[in-house]
């Protein structure tokens, strides 16, 4: 079974309250799939105001239950599946990301093309563009 990571675009509570499960049950032995995130603000900015948008992407392995039950939550936007076109709702916060990378890649003397996200993108061409650094974890 593959492991690959499966993304989503919800708040920081939610990502918040994943890990929290998953420090629980590395406590009570009742493992938990970690919610790994990217934000474009501070810890300290998140906790301040934990209904910031966050991309989010968790491995959840054969953990069906679980992931049905964080997909379920309201305001938990799943991307799909890799070829999957990218949910329209989800570009602005892809953008958002793109924008401050490909920024910081220019800042470092390496520009990239400037090729915005857009709804005909699939959701591995929309985080290729966003994310680059992670959106292989869709494929592993």
């Amino acid at each position: 079974m593959s492991n690959r990571a499966h993304f989503y675009a919800t708040s920081w509570a939610i990502v918040k309250a994943q890990q929290d499960r998953w420090k629980q049950g590395q406590v009570q032995g009742k493992p938990e799939p970690m919610c790994c995130h990217n934000g474009l603000a501070s810890f300290e900015a998140l906790d301040a105001d934990p209904t910031q948008l966050v991309l989010a992407h968790v491995h959840w392995g054969t953990s069906w239950a679980a992931r049905q039950a964080f997909e379920a939550q309201p305001g938990v936007l799943a991307f799909g599946e890799p070829w999957d076109p990218i949910p329209p709702a989800v570009i602005p916060l892809l953008e958002a990301f793109r924008q401050g990378f490909s920024a910081a890649m220019t800042a470092f003397g390496t520009p990239m093309k400037d090729v915005p996200v857009a709804t005909t993108d699939t959701v591995l061409a929309a985080l290729q563009k966003a994310q680059p650094q992670i959106a292989h974890e869709l494929m592993e």
